[in-house]
């Protein structure tokens, strides 16, 4: 569960906290992760942006949420959705789910840590510290 923009996010839900009523709802799909400006739902392979407060409809990355060879969460970092696949990771543009790069192999089992518009990836035992180019 989360909670972000007076909603409580669990599932494919976003409910109203006192009294329990769904703001919204998106079958099939699942809450990774929220901000002020996105909620993010991963929908299968792919990875959907919905407004946090309506669940409206903003942009879908074919094959960019978690696989089931690699299972990493989404993380926001900024104005950047950095997706952990097996030995990389994708970045994507939190705006409009825009793909942006993809990280040199870090290794398969990894942690992804956010900090402003950065991302650090423990893979295989290496700190690694990325940045997007200006």
């Amino acid at each position: 569960m989360r909670f972000a923009n007076g909603l409580l996010y669990t599932g494919s839900s976003a409910l109203h906290p006192t009294t329990g009523a769904a703001a919204w709802n998106a079958p099939g799909e699942v809450v990774d992760a929220v901000t002020q400006d996105v909620a993010l739902m991963g929908a299968r392979a792919d990875l959907v942006g919905r407004n946090p407060v309506t669940g409206q409809f903003i942009w879908r990355a074919v094959g960019a949420n978690r696989t089931a060879a690699g299972m990493y969460d989404p993380v926001v970092g900024g104005s950047l959705v950095f997706s952990g696949h097996p030995h990389v990771v994708n970045v994507l543009s939190l705006a409009d789910g825009t793909p942006l790069g993809t990280t040199p192999a870090v290794g398969l089992d990894m942690d992804i840590i956010p900090s402003g518009a950065r991302v650090f990836v423990d893979g295989s035992g290496t700190l690694y510290a990325f940045a997007p180019a200006p």
